[in-house]
């Protein structure tokens, strides 16, 4: 289900308008029968920003990434790095969000090599931001 945090987030971002092109909030329920009984249980729920500004395109990398749409997530957080209008913690969040999409299990083009030099470029490009530290948290070990 999504949380009231994210639903917020989701709202105030729609309210305030600013570079937001559309909101979009999604949910799927199916209904089973156990026992006699009908139980509507909830299978899916999604949320997503659209708009074309750093923060509304890391918004919608981390969706793509929480539903295992790994290229889509890449692409994205690369936008955003690449991006002349991004934020430096917006950056830092983009290197970090890339080096996770290359560290994640479900992930069937996995590389713990692109994903550590992931986190070492956030590490050294981003010292002051709060995403070193994830980066630090997140990072793979010595290569070997």
């Amino acid at each position: 289900m999504l949380s009231s945090f994210r639903l917020l987030t989701l709202a105030a971002a729609c309210a305030a308008g600013a570079a937001v092109l559309s909101c979009a909030v999604g949910s799927s329920t199916t209904t089973r029968s156990v026992d006699d009984i009908d139980q509507e249980v909830s299978v899916g729920t999604s949320y997503s920003v659209h708009g074309s500004q750093p923060g509304a395109w890391l918004e919608q990398a981390r969706q793509h990434a929480r539903d295992a749409r790994f290229g889509e997530a890449k692409t994205l957080f690369q936008r955003v790095y690449d991006s002349s209008s991004a934020k430096p913690d917006q950056k830092a969040s983009a290197l970090l969000g890339l080096g996770r999409v290359h560290a994640n299990v479900l992930n069937p083009n996995r590389s713990d090599e692109k994903a550590r030099a992931y986190f070492e470029r956030v590490v050294r490009e981003f010292p002051d931001t709060e995403q070193r530290q994830e980066a630090e948290d997140d990072d793979l070990g010595p290569s070997e």
